[in-house]
């Protein structure tokens, strides 16, 4: 053993540290160097050492506590909520909207996708007009040759004028 704390055989009142060490020469022992401290003086030397340290750790796991916080609300948060929205986009609801709180990037990003789903709502009610204009225009000959047709085959068109009709039927048609 390197050190021992003990009153060293009650030769001491108090608790004292005892270092012993050999004293060697040419690996013979010529004796032993015994060194005395008291204990209570080294317990408060190593206490006046570790007291910046335990405080030092505090200051930093309050940091660190913080930096943690300021990421969980700064970064994390908004990005689940732009994770929400995509999710909300890709299963077709283009009605939801990101707030947009802050002017950094997640604020410019939950901004470009705010645009980006007017943009295909847009195009969504785009895609219905245009489907609507088609079905008209189709619809609209579909009902003259239809009428055309059926005017003929209960007689309400005479014989003698089929053929002139049969030309507006081919108009129609192309």
């Amino acid at each position: 053993e390197l050190y021992k704390v003990s009153t060293y055989h009650d030769f001491f009142e108090e608790k004292m540290i005892t270092i012993i060490t050999p004293i060697t020469s040419g690996f013979q022992t010529n004796g032993y160097l015994i060194i005395h401290k008291p204990y209570a003086d080294l317990k408060a030397e190593c206490e006046e050492f570790l007291t910046p340290v335990y405080i030092t750790i505090a200051v930093i796991f309050v940091l660190s506590f913080m930096v943690l916080i300021a990421l969980h609300f700064l970064i994390y948060r908004p990005l689940r909520t732009i994770t929400e929205a995509a999710t909300q986009y890709a299963s077709g609801n283009l009605e939801y909207e990101i707030p947009v709180t802050t002017q950094d990037e997640i604020g410019y990003l939950s901004a470009s996708l705010n645009y980006m789903s007017r943009q295909l709502k847009d195009m969504e009610d785009y895609q219905k007009k245009f489907v609507a204009n088609v079905s008209h225009d189709f619809r609209s000959p579909l009902t003259s040759i239809k009428g055309y047709l059926e005017a003929m085959a209960d007689g309400t068109i005479p014989v003698e004028m089929q053929a002139r009709y049969f030309k507006i039927l081919l108009f129609e048609t192309e």
